[in-house]
C-alpha cells in the first residue's frame, strides 16, 4: 500500500495501535455526531484529507481548517448520517478501515436523489498518524 502523506510509521509516532484504534474511535463518533470541534482537536495542523470515488479523486484539503471547512458544508448535505467501522487492520504506516456509511439527504441534489433518500456504501479510509493525532485521512468508495 503506497504511503499517505504527511504520515510516519506507527512505531516512530510512538502510538501503539490501541492509541490508533482509539483515536479512529474518537473520530468516527465526532463524523457521527456532526461535532466539528472534536474532530478538530484529533487531526493535526496540517492534516491532508482526500475523498475517492471510484477511482476518481472528489476533494482534497490541505490543513485542519480547510479539512473542517468541507467537514462543515458536508454535514449540511445529510438530515442524519452514521459511519460504522467494519473491520480495521495496520498495513505499515496507515491503519485501513473498512467502514460502512449511511445516511439520509437533507436536500433534493441537483440532477439526482431528492431530500430524503437514504445513501448506503460501503468503502474503505485510511489514516495516517504523527505526533498523537490524525495526519491524513482518504476516503475511498
Amino acid at each position: 500500500m503506497p504511503p499517505i502523506a504527511g504520515a510516519v510509521p506507527i512505531e516512530d509516532a510512538r502510538m501503539d495501535p490501541d492509541a490508533c484504534r482509539q483515536l479512529i474511535a474518537r473520530y468516527v463518533e465526532a463524523y457521527n455526531s456532526f461535532d466539528l470541534t472534536a474532530l478538530g482537536a484529533l487531526v493535526t495542523e496540517d492534516v491532508r484529507f482526500e475523498n475517492v470515488v471510484d477511482g476518481q479523486l472528489t476533494a482534497v484539503t490541505e490543513g485542519r481548517d480547510r479539512f473542517l471547512a468541507l467537514a462543515a458544508h458536508s454535514r449540511g448535505l445529510f438530515a442524519a448520517r452514521s459511519q460504522r467501522v467494519l473491520a480495521l487492520a495496520f498495513e505499515g504506516e496507515v491503519a485501513v478501515a473498512r467502514v460502512a456509511f449511511r445516511g439520509v439527504l437533507a436536500h433534493d441534489m441537483r440532477d439526482g436523489p431528492s431530500a430524503g433518500t437514504l445513501v448506503e456504501l460501503e468503502g474503505q479510509t485510511l489514516f495516517g498518524f504523527r505526533a498523537g493525532a490524525i495526519s491524513a485521512i482518504v476516503d475511498r468508495s
